[in-house]
């Protein structure tokens, strides 16, 4: 059988989210590593930036492509973007080379926020 492995990178304020939906869909957290998304020498634009501008990157692996893509779209939605969004921050490997993992076609639009 072999192994979908997705990474991806969140927000701390979204992280835990993800990760419980990664384990909703059968996913096994592999790693969950933390990094920065400005450079030491840069400052945030704004104060509310310094909350959010630290991020995981969670790497997950699934059995099946069809428990990945259920993922990516389920994620997607339980932190208010759209599939195509979430995608763009995440890769995707099976046998340790990138693919590209189908997900559902849904604009911005149909997404609830919140």
């Amino acid at each position: 059988m072999e192994t979908i492995e997705i990474t991806v990178r969140v927000n701390k304020v979204n992280a835990e989210k993800v990760k419980e939906v990664g384990a909703a869909h059968n996913g096994t957290l592999e790693d969950d590593k933390t990094a920065h998304a400005l450079a030491e020498t840069e400052k945030p634009a704004v104060p509310l930036a310094e909350k959010v501008i630290d991020h995981e990157i969670l790497s997950f692996a699934f059995e099946t492509e069809e428990n990945a893509a259920a993922f990516v779209d389920a994620a997607s939605e339980a932190i208010g973007v759209a599939p195509g969004i979430f995608k763009g921050t995440m890769s995707a490997r099976r046998n340790g080379q990138k693919f590209d993992l189908p997900v559902p076609d849904k604009d911005q639009a149909g997404i609830k926020q919140g």
